[in-house]
């Protein structure tokens, strides 16, 4: 999975063969996954920030472990100002086309990014950092957070709820920096 162009565009991904059969390109590849409007920059105390560093939308995909055609891909997109949202989206035919999504963060506004998902027992699990209890004064407080989406038994997909996986709210300014950051303006925001 990867990015098409920057910033914001189309999420694409490419198949391949095993690397027994050669790692070679399937046909009919690459598609678009989603269109998506990013991450929007600068982000309190992170020392990167999309162009030149990480891309914040973060979009991962994953096989579903009981069904080898059955592809989810997980992505973080920019709502509003000082808002995003963390989208599941997924595929029944190995890739070829990606005609369902969800939301699966809860309503609560915050910064959202960094998400990274995984499958087990059919379903897709997808944890991110998550911003929802920051303040003017403390801009960088940070929770993990996770949640989940499935087929339910009519082929919609579905969002189950979000959960806290965090016990404390970090901020990530507090430690410092161990040596000189890449962007002062991404770290100091």
């Amino acid at each position: 999975i990867y990015r098409a162009s920057f910033p914001n565009g189309n999420i694409r991904l490419h198949k391949f063969s095993s690397c027994a059969t050669g790692l070679t390109p399937q046909p009919g590849f690459p598609v678009t996954v989603a269109a998506v409007t990013d991450v929007t920059c600068p982000v309190s105390g992170l020392d990167r920030c999309n162009l030149g560093g990480n891309i914040l939308s973060s979009h991962t995909v994953a096989v579903d472990d009981t069904n080898a055609n059955h592809v989810y891909a997980a992505y973080a997109e920019n709502t509003a100002a000082g808002n995003e949202n963390v989208i599941v989206r997924d595929s029944t035919n190995g890739g070829q086309t990606w005609p369902r999504a969800v939301t699966i963060n809860g309503a609560a506004t915050g910064r959202r990014f960094m998400p990274w998902v995984t499958t087990n027992g059919g379903e897709a699990f997808v944890a991110w950092y998550d911003r929802r209890a920051a303040t003017p004064a403390a801009n960088d407080l940070t929770e993990y957070f996770g949640g989940r989406a499935r087929l339910d038994g009519g082929g919609n997909l579905v969002a189950g709820p979000e959960f806290k996986i965090s016990q404390v709210v970090d901020p990530q300014c507090a430690a410092g920096w161990p040596s000189a950051p890449r962007s002062q303006n991404d770290s100091e925001s």
